[in-house]
């Protein structure tokens, strides 16, 4: 028999090991062969067809299509700098694939389109002033709308006069333009810092074990370095029942690939995040265990793929995509992740996750289940949208939210052995580390409250009533302020901002006192539920405010400029200052920035470091003790970046790119 290509969720096709190493794998079978799931001579005429006397046809299978069109990219792609799409190389039909590691290049091309007219910066922001390029895929390109990091560094750069010269010089991953017109002109796209951590297909799914698991102890650890991860805002699976079914098929080791591919699916992908969590915060020196992208090279080869889309997939293969989407953006593509997400979601109300449930239609787990998935969707769009800039697939005013609490508030029973067990690695894993990871500390204090006697609480219940309260008012400023087709009067935003920061302020004076950031009540427990919502809050003030402090800069006259205008751009540098203060705040032997991986907060750092650059731009329009304050976080923001450019290729091009701005503003402005 020959084994098939790519397995699909349903498919019983899982071969082990020891199958594959009995019969050679034919890399282009003909279309009969593949459908009797036969051996293939792969002759133009193969040996089969010939005896039947029926004709042999080929066609081309998703990998030999990858190739043809991947190997050639990089190369061609910079090399035809006239054409719109790369030239396509032909592969041989029958050429054998030896490597076990996959070598094909996905890098993003960064050849960039040669008919784009120069861009006019005091043009209608609502008007396409440049063409855009997709850019393949990864990062963060075509689109990126106000509310980006990307247009507000390209903002600031307008204020300095800064040109492609410029940025090619400090980054050297443009190409060079053959208009003269179109030298000099920047676009979004020169400043997105956005890229692939490590290739995705790094590993070649056709030669591993799909039906592989890794030893049980080490499975529980990485299914609790992804509830880690993933905490307290997704939820993408319920953790006690996920504990419980890994710790029987790995104490068994007899999963059958027919019932079993869906668990194997979504697990692959829990262990692709939580592997990467444990890499970036280096535990990956006190325990073994496969590179991430091993496992999502397993899910792969059982049908989760970014380059695939499942037509009617189930609720397990749903959570799987969510997790695909929650990957995705922690390795660098944002992109993609944006893609997987909308889709996801769409199918999500497919199933009605939005909707309220007639009573005894689901038990009570099953309620849990959906809605904490369809939250955790929820949450990773809105996040991976203000990434971007880009509307979201539904807005949150349009569905009920008021239901969570009584949808979600049920205790956890922690006391099964499998959660028992995976504390105990846990521990352990956390003692050893002790000296990699500064916040070990507050991490076992976190471990020794889950472990009393009280029943526990989810952190998601302790954080989604008050969070999608903020993401409501988040989304009504985005649609009123930021929107392409926003055609209101000066008066009339002025209005609504006032507006918008008295709903805030109404906000943050109704928060609990367990969950409010500048008071120290509470539990160790609850300290990564507090900075996840100072974060959100004051990257909230700085969208709401910056819309003034981009006004500011306008050549237009605008009323009582003095004013109320210079009050609101003060509150946009108090947030991103503030941000930086909680950010930098101790916890533990730590600070909390290392409670966080990087792709959790390089987004609002960037924010508020492009804001305070953006206003030591108006030099008349600031006050000597703001501008003092603003000079000295700029050195903070910096060693923020750098700390966090050691683990992540983005943080490490962020920074670059900003040290750029910062030269030219000290330059500049140096009174």
């Amino acid at each position: 028999m020959a084994t098939p290509q790519h397995v699909s969720p349903i498919s019983p096709g899982v071969v082990s090991e020891s199958s594959r190493s009995r019969s050679a794998r034919t890399s282009h079978a003909c279309d009969r062969c593949r459908l009797l799931r036969a051996k293939c001579t792969g002759e133009r005429a193969c040996t089969r067809c010939a005896n039947d006397r029926v004709v042999c046809v080929y066609s081309d299978r998703k990998r030999e299509r990858n190739k043809k069109y991947v190997t050639p990219c990089n190369v061609l792609y910079g090399v035809q700098a006239g054409e719109s799409t790369p030239p396509i190389a032909s592969t041989s039909s029958t050429a054998e694939a030896t490597p076990e590691i996959s070598t094909t290049p996905l890098r993003e091309s960064a050849a960039h389109n040669q008919n784009m007219p120069d861009r006019d910066p005091s043009a209608d922001s609502s008007n396409l002033t440049y063409a855009l390029d997709l850019g393949r895929g990864n990062g963060a390109a075509g689109f990126l709308g106000r509310t980006s990091a990307t247009a507000w560094m390209l903002k600031v750069a307008d204020r300095l006069d800064i040109t492609r010269q410029d940025m090619q010089a400090v980054t050297g991953n443009y190409s060079t333009s053959t208009r003269p017109e179109r030298t000099n002109a920047l676009s979004t796209e020169d400043f997105k810092f956005y890229d692939d951590e490590q290739e995705l297909l790094l590993v070649n799914e056709d030669f591993i074990d799909a039906c592989e698991l890794p030893p049980q102890d080490t499975a529980l650890v990485l299914t609790r370095a992804f509830f880690e991860a993933t905490s307290p805002t997704f939820r993408f699976c319920d953790q006690d029942s996920f504990y419980e079914k890994t710790y029987r098929y790995t104490d068994a080791h007899n999963v059958q690939p027919v019932t079993d591919m869906q668990y194997l699916a979504q697990a692959n992908m829990v262990w692709a995040v939580g592997a990467h969590w444990l890499k970036v915060h280096g535990y990956d020196t006190v325990i073994t265990f496969h590179d991430h992208s091993y496992f999502y090279a397993r899910a792969r080869a059982l049908g989760v793929d970014h380059r695939v889309h499942i037509d009617r997939p189930c609720l397990v293969l749903l959570s799987a995509l969510g997790i695909l989407s929650y990957y995705l953006f922690t390795n660098g593509s944002i992109t993609r992740a944006f893609n997987i997400t909308g889709v996801t979601i769409r199918h999500a109300v497919a199933y009605g996750l939005h909707l309220e449930s007639a009573p005894g239609l689901f038990t009570a787990e099953e309620i849990r289940y959906r809605a904490k998935l369809w939250y955790s969707l929820l949450n990773l769009e809105i996040l991976l949208a203000s990434m971007t800039g880009r509307p979201k697939c539904i807005m949150s005013s349009s569905i009920g939210l008021r239901t969570y609490s009584e949808r979600l508030h049920i205790t956890r029973i922690t006391n099964s052995v499998a959660s028992i067990r995976s504390r105990q690695l846990w521990r352990q894993l956390l003692i050893a580390g002790a000296s990699i990871d500064p916040v070990s500390l507050l991490r076992l204090q976190v471990l020794q409250e889950e472990e009393s006697n009280e029943p526990n609480i989810d952190p998601q219940d302790r954080i989604m009533n008050t969070l999608l309260d903020l993401q409501r008012i988040d989304d009504d400023v985005n649609q009123t302020l930021y929107s392409v087709s926003t055609d209101h009067s000066w008066e009339h935003t002025q209005e609504r901002i006032i507006y918008y920061d008295q709903l805030f302020h109404t906000w943050r004076t109704n928060l609990p006192a367990t969950l409010d950031w500048t008071q120290s009540t509470g539990n160790a427990a609850s300290v990564p539920t507090k900075l996840e919502l100072a974060v959100k809050f004051l990257h909230s003030q700085l969208v709401l405010h910056y819309v003034v402090l981009s006004r500011i800069s306008a050549t237009t006259t605008v009323p009582n400029p003095r004013a109320s205008m210079l009050e609101r751009t003060q509150k946009c540098s108090e947030a991103a200052l503030e941000l930086l203060r909680v950010l930098s705040s101790e916890q533990g032997q730590g600070q909390a920035w290392q409670v966080y991986s990087w792709w959790q907060i390089l987004h609002p750092v960037c924010l508020a470091l492009a804001a305070v650059l953006f206003e030591l731009c108006l030099e008349k329009r600031r006050t000597p003790s703001i501008a003092a304050k603003l000079v000295s976080s700029l050195p903070q923001f910096v060693d923020l970046l750098l700390k966090l450019s050691q683990s992540s290729k983005s943080a490490s091009r962020a920074l670059v790119i900003f040290q750029l701005l910062i030269d030219r503003v000290q330059h500049r402005y140096a009174n």
